[in-house]
């Protein structure tokens, strides 16, 4: 096993990698029974973007070590259970714009327009950011909003 981190690891300054270099290696790597393995905060959908036809081939630790992928198929992953959920949005409801809050499943991330907004933060080259950074941001006008879905990651 190989296993790397992304941001100033595996990508470059530009957040890029020699994707036709790197098919060469994956080869060599398939061929000696070697899984490169991606270790990184992001979500599995944010590296799916990044991988491309690649993504399918390698294991993932993503979610700041939620979720285990491998090869696509999903081994394990840590959901905050309802009761944590309702504990968490019970204490920061006046916060989330404050404390500028994400959260995220593997395919969404949510956050208040307050939060997006505040800082000068709300332009389209700055959500354009955040769907880089976070899987298909949607913004709510409150976290009371947030749909019933799997919730793995917090960030502040």
């Amino acid at each position: 096993m190989i296993a790397v981190d992304m941001d100033g690891t595996f990508l470059d300054g530009k957040g890029e990698y020699d994707s036709e270099r790197f098919e060469k290696i994956l080869n060599e790597l398939d061929k000696r029974g070697i899984i490169f393995v991606v270790a990184t905060g992001n979500q599995i959908s944010r590296m799916r973007l990044t991988f491309g036809k690649q993504a399918e081939r390698l294991a993932y630790v993503v979610g700041n070590g939620s979720h285990l992928v491998v090869k696509n198929e999903t081994k394990y992953l840590k959901n905050f259970t309802s009761k944590q959920l309702a504990h968490l949005l019970d204490f920061y409801q006046n916060h989330f714009n404050d404390y500028h809050m994400v959260i995220s499943s593997p395919d969404h991330s949510y956050m208040t327009k307050g939060a997006y907004n505040c800082q000068n933060l709300g332009n389209p080259e700055r959500l354009a950011y955040y769907n880089a950074s976070f899987p298909n941001v949607i913004l709510l006008d409150s976290m009371s909003e947030l749909p019933n879905e799997p919730i793995n990651k917090l960030t502040m």
